[in-house]
């Protein structure tokens, strides 16, 4: 029927219809491709590689340029390449699906997109969170928002969404294990019961939502809906190469790395963790008993602004019992000097009895650790100690997860704060040790060596605090 009608038409009406349903995307979107009914503030499309993402992205953008003329869009890669590349000149950009009457014009000097109505799209770097800070904008389109690893981005980008009535973002990304992506797409954990809005059950129906609530300036509740979709490779094989994701699927086997990257698969904990949180809550206790000793343990952060590196900052103590507490989470992003004045402060918040911290200068390198904290430590009132690690991280944190199994350590509640050790549990148990490619968990390394300093190795008596000018042939 439909292809006598076209027959029966003259070729300039023929190629006029085929152009305006070539730029339908309404006729050629998959379901769980368009935007959700009713009013969301955000939209996230997890999905596995090839998936079909960036070209949703492109159209939901496309359909905002539209929708508000004048209007100020944010696009946000990993890089400034990424944006460019992928997001405005990819074969699924914006300047591809984009239709001849309402093209838009791209200013590489400018990052600049700008549409004929007036709408403007900015592009930007996840790598550089600062140029976020003061643009406004109605609606943003953050791309592999998993592979962020500076989360002042996502805030400052969330800062400058002040335009319009209801600002929206759709995120378009494949999993990753990180505290920004999970706290983001399965909602923040509660601080008293652990858990998040989202349970496994409901992830797996491949569609969830949850709201939040925020005041605004008059103390008015505001309800912020995030609605979620996710879906396979597969689902786009018809615009894959054959066997595309035939050929993935036999090369990652079974692991969860190919679960994340095939499936959209979401996962918290994975296959072969040396921890797991219902562990951690059943050891959990209100507070600590006398302790033998307290340490600090630092893994050292070499960057100079620190956003690429954390430091890991753990305090730990050894009970009178013998078992091991672990009392604080003081890790942050910062400079040397920062984290230095930090891991001071947690020793004389906690009266320590010694920072302990991992000595990673290569061979005939300094070990520069030293000369930070006698940087905010003029007077050599604190005692210090490194440790070389000579072995791998799996099989240093090998012994201190044999600990928590043996139920001999203990992770201390904190009635003011009672998340204050969350991102140190989530790198617990969301660190694979047996992936060479997982990122360094800085807070693990530190918990490790202080736990493992504790209750391994280091001697049980209590050690006095050092006088200034003392000389001590075992401590520096």
């Amino acid at each position: 029927m439909i292809d006598e009608l076209l027959a029966g038409l003259p070729a300039d009406e023929c190629e006029r219809l085929y152009k305006a349903a070539r730029y339908n995307w309404g006729l050629w979107a998959r379901p769980n491709q368009i935007p959700p009914a009713g009013e969301w503030d955000v939209w996230g499309l997890i999905g596995g590689r090839g998936s079909g993402k960036t070209r949703p992205g492109a159209e939901w953008m496309i359909g905002c340029a539209r929708r508000i003329p004048g209007g100020r869009g944010a696009l946000l890669g990993r890089t400034a390449r990424d944006t460019r590349d992928t997001m405005v000149l990819g074969e699924s950009g914006i300047l591809a699906c984009s239709p001849p009457w309402f093209r838009p014009r791209y200013y590489p000097s400018r990052s600049l997109v700008l549409w004929p109505n007036g709408f403007r799209a900015h592009l930007y770097s996840a790598d550089e969170p600062d140029l976020l800070r003061g643009p406004q904008h109605h609606v943003a389109w953050p791309d592999e928002f998993a592979t962020i690893t500076k989360p002042e981005a996502w805030k400052n980008l969330q800062d400058g969404l002040r335009l319009g009535e209801r600002p929206q973002v759709l995120l378009t990304t494949t999993p990753r294990r990180t505290e920004l992506f999970l706290d983001t797409v399965l909602g923040p954990r509660d601080p008293t019961t652990r858990k998040r809005p989202i349970t496994p059950e409901m992830i797996a129906s491949w569609a969830w939502e949850f709201s939040t609530v925020s005041r605004d300036h008059y103390g008015r509740a505001v309800a912020h809906r995030s609605v979620f979709r996710r879906y396979r490779t597969e689902e786009n094989a018809l615009h894959l190469a054959p066997g595309f994701a035939a050929k993935r699927r036999a090369a990652y086997g079974g692991s969860s790395y190919g679960q994340m990257e095939l499936d959209a698969a979401i996962l918290e904990m994975i296959e072969g963790a040396l921890w797991n949180l219902a562990q951690m809550d059943k050891l959990r206790v209100p507070s600590a008993p006398a302790h033998v000793r307290r340490v600090v343990s630092v893994d050292p952060s070499h960057a100079a602004d620190g956003y690429n590196d954390a430091c890991g900052i753990i305090v730990a103590g050894l009970g009178e019992d013998s078992h091991g507490y672990v009392l604080a989470d003081r890790t942050l992003n910062a400079s040397p000097n920062a984290w230095g004045h930090a891991a001071v402060e947690a020793y004389d918040d906690f009266r320590a009895d010694l920072i302990i911290y991992e000595n990673n200068a290569p061979p005939g390198k300094p070990d520069v650790v030293p000369d930070v904290i006698r940087s905010v430590d003029p007077k050599g009132r604190i005692r210090w100690l490194g440790v070389y690690a000579s072995r791998d991280k799996r099989t240093r944190a090998d012994p201190v997860a044999s600990l928590y199994e043996q139920g001999r350590v203990h992770h201390v509640k904190n009635q003011d704060n009672p998340g204050h050790l969350a991102h140190l549990e989530e790198e617990m148990v969301g660190w694979d040790p047996w992936d060479p490619k997982a990122k360094s968990p800085n807070r693990v390394d530190a918990l490790v060596h202080g736990i493992g300093y504790l209750m391994l190795q280091g001697p049980g008596a209590a050690v006095a605090p050092m006088s200034v000018g003392e000389k001590d042939s075992n401590w520096r």
